[in-house]
């Protein structure tokens, strides 16, 4: 069951990741404001300065390279804000988690 549950967390991060950068490939997708980018900015600043990484533990890896990826995607989850959190829980409840 923990297998499971870290691949729907896996998924809903990929997913939250993935919509943040869309409107870069999809032109009617709604563009990023400038303050969006800054908290985004931010959130990977803190995330690299504090080692943060919401990966860890489902994705372990010793390859610095990924590591970091894993630092920046954690810093724009974190520029997303409470949404964040509040998707992802309220997604993992949805699927009766």
């Amino acid at each position: 069951m923990n297998d499971i549950l870290s691949m729907m967390v896996i998924a809903l991060f990929i997913e939250a990741i993935t919509q943040v950068f869309k409107p870069i490939w999809d032109k009617s997708a709604k563009p990023l404001t400038v303050p969006e980018w800054l908290s985004m900015l931010i959130g990977i600043f803190i995330a690299v300065a504090a080692r943060i990484n919401m990966l860890d533990g489902l994705v372990p890896t010793d390859n610095i390279v990924l590591v970091y990826m894993f630092y920046v995607f954690t810093g724009v989850a974190l520029g997303r804000g409470p949404s964040f959190v509040h998707d992802l829980w309220s997604k993992l409840r949805a699927q009766g988690v």
